[in-house]
């Protein structure tokens, strides 16, 4: 009967040893697991484009990652801005507008061990865009078969093509991100002109009131080349 006390009483110590044991190795992944995330999980980055902005073009992202390194990118571009140009012998003033959306997917080739966290280091992405230009030539004038007009145009771009780049964190959430890529466009071009007034003139005038008409429509493809320098914020 001692024996078996005995034997009892070792069985109960070797098993509070070993829940102890288990506890402290549990503990230290616990800790391990905290050491290995130093910085805020952050999965949304809101990016503004510096070198769209030093044109007068409003082009804001959104990122958002899908894994380690995996992320899905969202672009959209406003356009509303007067310039001046040399045209056809003289200078032109004219009014832009537009719009432009560009998703784009990400691949990180490094990733940096933070499981759901901003991405960073270099990558390689495709995208697909699509943008929608008008521009109206507001001081400008020119003789076609003896019909004056103010002449404008509506551009309709479609391209898809692929940019290498590199993300990374400066500072307490804030991110800078630098690439270039390339692309193959399709560019449908439509010149108009407005409505003409009949008149007993030689030369017929057009109505400046009135609204514009088609002129003619010109397809080309081409390859476009790009850059961008962007600031992003992690939220």
């Amino acid at each position: 009967m001692k024996n078996l006390w005995l034997i009892l009483l070792c069985l109960a110590a070797l098993c509070t040893s070993e829940l102890n044991a288990q506890e402290g190795i549990e503990i230290r992944k616990g800790k391990q697991k905290k050491e290995k995330s130093p910085c805020q999980k952050s999965t949304n980055l809101f990016k503004v484009d510096l070198v769209a902005l030093a044109q007068h073009d409003y082009k804001i992202g959104y990122e958002r990652n899908v894994s380690d390194q995996f992320s899905f990118v969202f672009n959209t571009t406003y356009t509303n801005r007067s310039i001046q140009e040399f045209n056809e012998a003289e200078f032109a003033k004219n009014k832009q507008f537009g719009f432009a959306i560009a998703p784009e997917f990400r691949h990180y080739v490094l990733s940096n061990g933070q499981t759901m966290a901003a991405p960073s280091g270099p990558y390689y992405a495709t995208f697909v865009e699509y943008e929608r230009r008008s521009k109206q030539y507001v001081s400008y004038n020119t003789n076609l078969a003896e019909v004056e007009f103010d002449k404008a145009l509506q551009e309709n771009n479609v391209a898809i093509g692929t940019r290498i780049g590199f993300q990374k964190h400066i500072w307490k959430g804030l991110y800078v991100d630098v690439a270039t890529g390339t692309s193959w466009q399709n560019n449908k071009i439509t010149y108009k002109t407005r409505e003409v007034t009949n008149q007993m003139d030689i030369t017929q005038k057009t109505d400046e009131a009135g609204p514009f008409i088609d002129l003619k429509t010109d397809t080309q493809q081409k390859i476009g080349f790009d850059a961008t320098i962007k600031i992003g914020f992690a939220f």
